[in-house]
């Protein structure tokens, strides 16, 4: 039987002198490792002894420096720890707040559903002033001063605030409130049949006659133009008692504003009047006597000076607790006494008016431009600060809402074609170029107005549109005028709280629009004149009709413990009587 070769190399002949030769390759091999094990580890210590010199002989602390990095490595770990707890910190803390902040939102929400289902009711005051109680001194007399007084013969005066006076010491069909609305007293209604004829039905809570009313009227009518009443009354051709309580006005001439004529005081009768008037020492002053009034004052006492300088003596004295001033002469007076000031305006005003018929003027852009352009308030400072204020259009109650505005005044031009060459505005209008230059017709006698056309002039040259000012005077002026020989005309303009503008309807009346408004106010019935006449006002006030320049003012001068002038309203200072006369003491609930 024969072997199995499983591996023909195993047993492969060789010579005695080979095999020799291999294990002395296997032992110089061996060798080799040994001697090189130990070269690695003397390496190893020389690399020990380097570290330890290259550290300035800190070598032998190798074994502490290694307890140390044990130390900080278990140190390390603890940190790891320590900032593993604040995070989960951190985490919670953020939990809570978005947990917080869900609540508030829900909060908010439940809060705004309360506010909802409550919000006509007063929840904070946001003023956040204290409330203040003013205690006023019971009978007190108050004392009024008065320069250059016209008269003291109340009934024949034109001084305003006398004239007031007089209404609140006699009874009063109606009175006329600030938005043009009617307060109706003595009268409990009043129908315009046309403008001719106005029927009256009294309130008989009043106990007045129809008779008492008809002897009020003729009693002013025989004063003559020297009252203030007179123009209103003269124009009654006949009153007709309809019955006790009932009687119909029939007017000479047209009136469509006769209703807001009808607060003259009814002299005749003096029932239910809460004052009583008469004129006192040897008619140098005249005295009210509160007789049902309601308010702490026993009396108001109207004094004239012919002296303003005794005047202003009398209230740094205390003698006079108000007076009126149009100057800062008369102020300059009264030094260092401390006192209040209120402004007042008694009707005096100044606007600039347009030709209609002028080419240039009856352009909507240019009034707009030459509006906006107008600084008022700047004319004010140059003219006179204390005594004057803005005003807007022809009506004693309205609103200011022309603003000055270069952007404006050069967004209206540009808007509608016109350019800017050479520093002034000019279009092409059909076959003509229109170059925006306006004629502005000044009385030369005026100083006042004078400077507010420089000023204008200066103002509108500014914005492109150039100004000649025309000074005219006395007769050549008036001939300008008739002829329409301007663009624009600088006037002085009483307005009262009569909403009558027809005096200047010619000026006014600049196109359809104004046209049509005013047509409207004039069929108007009394239920809708308010309304209507404010509609007026807004066209005006849209289609720029005209400019207010500034109304003149009087100054209240009173003493610093009067109370009640808070509230005065244009060519009212009593409106609230009772609130009217001297601080006892002021109390605040805080």
């Amino acid at each position: 039987m024969s072997a199995k070769i499983i591996n023909s190399h195993r047993y492969k002949k060789t010579t005695r002198k080979k095999v020799a030769k291999a294990k002395l390759a296997q032992k110089n091999n061996l060798k080799y490792k040994k001697e090189k094990f130990k070269n690695i580890k003397e390496k190893k210590k020389d690399s020990v002894t380097t570290f330890n010199d290259l550290n300035n002989g800190y070598g032998e602390n190798f074994i502490e420096k290694n307890f140390e990095a044990s130390q900080n490595k278990k140190s390390y770990s603890r940190r790891n720890n320590k900032i593993k707890n604040k995070r989960k910190t951190k985490s919670f803390f953020k939990f809570l707040k978005v947990a917080v902040l869900v609540f508030c939102i829900g909060a908010i929400g439940a809060t705004s559903k309360i506010i909802v289902k409550h919000e006509n009711e007063i929840v904070v005051d946001v003023e956040s002033k204290p409330k203040q109680k003013i205690t006023l001194v019971q009978d007190y007399d108050f004392k009024i001063g008065m320069s250059k007084l016209d008269t003291t013969e109340y009934l024949k005066t034109k001084n305003i605030v006398l004239n007031e006076l007089v209404k609140m010491s006699n009874n009063l069909l109606l009175s006329v409130n600030k938005d043009y609305t009617i307060n109706y007293k003595v009268a409990k209604y009043v129908e315009k049949i046309n403008s001719k004829e106005y029927f009256i039905e009294i309130n008989p809570e009043y106990k007045i006659s129809v008779d008492e009313i008809k002897d009020s009227i003729e009693q002013i009518k025989s004063l003559g133009d020297s009252s203030i009443y007179f123009s209103t009354v003269n124009n009654i051709e006949t009153v007709t008692k309809q019955g006790n309580t009932e009687l119909k006005i029939n007017l000479k001439n047209d009136d469509n504003y006769f209703l807001y004529k009808l607060d003259f005081p009814l002299v005749a009768s003096s029932k239910e009047s809460t004052y009583s008037i008469k004129n006192v020492d040897e008619n140098r002053s005249v005295l009210l006597t509160n007789e049902k009034s309601k308010s702490t004052l026993k009396s108001i006492k109207f004094t004239g000076y012919s002296d303003s300088d005794v005047l202003v003596e009398d209230f740094r004295n205390l003698q006079v607790d108000m007076f009126t001033a149009t100057s800062d002469s008369i102020i300059q007076l009264i030094g260092k006494h401390e006192y209040n000031v209120k402004k007042y305006r008694d009707g005096q005003t100044v606007f600039l008016f347009g030709n209609k018929d002028s080419q240039i003027f009856k352009i909507k852009e240019v009034r707009q431009a030459l509006a906006y352009s107008i600084n008022r308030e700047e004319i004010i400072r140059e003219v006179n600060p204390s005594f004057s204020e803005i005003i807007d259009i022809p009506y004693i109650y309205s609103d200011v809402k022309m603003k000055y505005d270069v952007f404006g005044a050069t967004n209206a031009l540009l808007s509608q074609g016109w350019q800017k060459i050479d520093g002034v505005y000019k279009k092409q209008i059909g076959d003509e170029l229109k170059i925006l230059e306006l004629n502005l017709l000044v009385n030369e006698n005026d100083a006042t107005k004078i400077k507010i056309a420089e000023k204008i002039k200066e103002m509108a040259e500014i914005n492109g549109i150039k100004i000649n000012i025309n000074r005219q005077k006395d007769d050549a002026l008036q001939e300008h005028i008739n002829n329409k020989n301007y663009d624009i005309i600088l006037a002085d303009v009483y307005i009262n709280n009569i909403p009558d503008i027809s005096f200047i309807q010619d000026y006014i009346n600049i196109n359809d629009e104004i046209n049509s408004a005013i047509n409207i106010v004039n069929n108007s019935s009394i239920e809708e004149l308010s309304k209507n006449i404010s509609a007026l006002q807004n066209i005006i006030s849209s289609e720029v009709a005209c400019f207010g320049i500034l109304a003149r003012d009087t100054n209240i001068i009173y003493q610093k413990n009067i109370n009640g002038f808070d509230d005065i309203g244009y060519m009212k200072l009593f409106n609230n009587i009772e609130k009217l006369g001297k601080i006892q003491s002021i109390n605040s609930d805080i």
